[in-house]
């Protein structure tokens, strides 16, 4: 009887506890699962690595849950990142703030490159480049560049604006 007593009274307690530390509400269990999107994408395994991602879409291949911006350029509201993922060995340009005709271009030394055009919303990514960081290729050169086709006056932002970024084989960490 006694071990019954002192079990509610630990579990009285620890409910106590529990409601003064989160401001008297006890959070509800889902409140402490990430959402299935996150978790599913956290988990998810690229389907691809180094070449045969050459051209892909990052996002469908699972390329972008582990990547990283290498660099970035603002111009009000327009943002340009060169992306990298370390896992296949890619990068990759996305503008967002963009507007229906905006371009971004990824391209990397010496002759590859890819371009796309927001066709609809306001962000846009590049297919991906593969590139080997591992082999210490110092040569390696990246560009990113983002044009503002038809301008934003509100932004202050003109016709043909560009946002570039430049990168080297020492902004990719392997």
């Amino acid at each position: 009887m006694g071990a019954i007593v002192v079990a509610v009274v630990g579990t009285v307690v620890s409910v106590g506890v529990g409601a003064l530390v989160n401001g008297g509400t006890d959070p509800a269990p889902e409140d402490n699962r990430p959402t299935p999107a996150v978790s599913v994408r956290a988990v998810a395994k690229p389907t691809c690595a180094g070449e045969v991602c050459h051209g892909l879409d990052p996002r469908t291949t699972h390329c972008d849950a582990d990547a990283l911006t290498v660099k970035e350029e603002w111009k009000d509201v327009m943002r340009l990142e060169l992306r990298y993922s370390a896992r296949c060995s890619t990068v990759w340009g996305k503008l967002t703030g963009a507007g229906q005709g905006d371009t971004v271009t990824v391209s990397s030394s010496p002759t590859r490159l890819h371009r796309a055009a927001v066709e609809s919303g306001r962000t846009k990514y590049t297919p991906m480049l593969a590139v080997d960081v591992r082999s210490g290729g110092q040569e390696l050169s990246l560009q990113a560049v983002a044009v503002a086709v038809n301008g934003y006056p509100e932004q202050q932002i003109p016709r043909g604006h560009e946002l570039r970024i430049s990168a080297g084989p020492g902004d990719l960490r392997p």
